[in-house]
């Protein structure tokens, strides 16, 4: 015998006896009770017989095919495995490794000569507007260069994975322009050569990554916290190597200076960049915050240029004027 409820009362027109070769069972009622009454249960006494007819009728449901609310399951997809998830994470940096390709070619390939007429100059570049883009490409020494590809891979790698090449692109080529001008108003007698500002913008456009990732970013504090390392590192180098005395020094003794207000620069511009360029997830609980630090990015993005802009324009009249 298998239960069959029935939920159309019209059905059940007798609440006990036997009506229509089923024997009727009337629900239980408690004796204070006043709600109507349920529909009551039937048992098929000829199973064989009217099995089909009743598994196919929408009134009847056996209990057997019925499953209660903590059994049933939702299937949402496999799960990735580990080895997936391991390529997923380990996924290459093309726009990176495409950048330390043409960095070491033109490194290897280029004369010495060739490398003055693309490297950024302490004197009046608006006449060789490219300097302030092109000097990213060209190192001082194979070890400069090797540093800059190394950090660039350590920085870039999963920036450009979570947030896309052309957008890594982009924070890329702000923090080169930026640290040009920026080492022409604190250091206007450096040349500048190398891709450190650039480098210094990607790790600091992980704050603002962080920020507006959040929830979808494993081990997300380990991100500031590479970040305050690497600036502590250069603040305390620059702490016990004064700029301008190391600057005359090696200036003295034919050896390039280290263009910190390049580092500088590209550090800071980095931050508004990335809260500019970057995406969000929609289930962020900080867009109110993210929505408020994009609004600041701007107007400090606009006052830099306009500060630049303004000091360049009267460093320009200037030297028309001496000469």
């Amino acid at each position: 015998m298998k239960l069959f409820k029935s939920t159309n009362p019209n059905t059940c027109p007798k609440m006990q006896g036997v009506h229509n070769n089923r024997l009727m069972k009337p629900p239980y009622r408690g004796i204070l009770s006043k709600r109507s009454p349920e529909p009551a249960q039937a048992w098929c006494e000829d199973e064989k017989k009217e099995k089909k007819s009743l598994l196919h009728s929408p009134q009847f449901v056996t209990p057997s095919r019925v499953r209660s609310p903590s059994t049933v399951t939702c299937s949402t997809g496999t799960q990735p495995t580990l080895f997936r998830r391991l390529l997923n994470y380990l996924k290459l940096p093309y726009l990176t490794i495409c950048l330390i390709v043409i960095l070491v070619t033109i490194h290897l390939a280029l004369p010495e000569d060739a490398h003055t007429l693309l490297e950024w100059p302490p004197g009046p570049w608006w006449r060789e507007p490219w300097r302030v883009f092109t000097y990213g490409f060209v190192h001082a020494s194979s070890s400069h260069l090797t540093i800059n590809a190394l950090v660039a891979i350590a920085v870039g790698w999963r920036l450009e994975i979570e947030q896309g090449w052309w957008r890594v692109l982009l924070v890329w080529s702000g923090g080169v322009i930026s640290g040009a001008l920026g080492a022409g108003i604190l250091q206007p007698t450096v040349r500048v050569v190398g891709q450190s500002a650039a480098v210094y913008a990607l790790l600091m456009a992980h704050i603002p990554n962080v920020s507006l990732m959040v929830g979808s970013i494993p081990y997300w504090w380990f991100r500031p916290l590479s970040v305050v390392v690497l600036l502590g590192s250069e603040g305390v180098w620059m702490l016990l190597h004064p700029a301008p005395a190391m600057d005359l020094l090696k200036s003295q003794l034919h050896v390039n200076p280290v263009a910190w207000s390049a580092h500088l620069t590209g550090a800071v511009v980095g931050v508004p960049l990335g809260f500019l360029i970057f995406k969000g997830t929609e289930d962020n609980i900080y867009k109110l915050r993210n929505r408020l630090s994009r609004i600041i990015s701007v107007v400090v993005l606009m006052l830099a240029m306009i500060c630049a802009i303004i000091y360049y324009t009267i460093s320009a009249h200037s030297r028309t004027f001496h000469t």
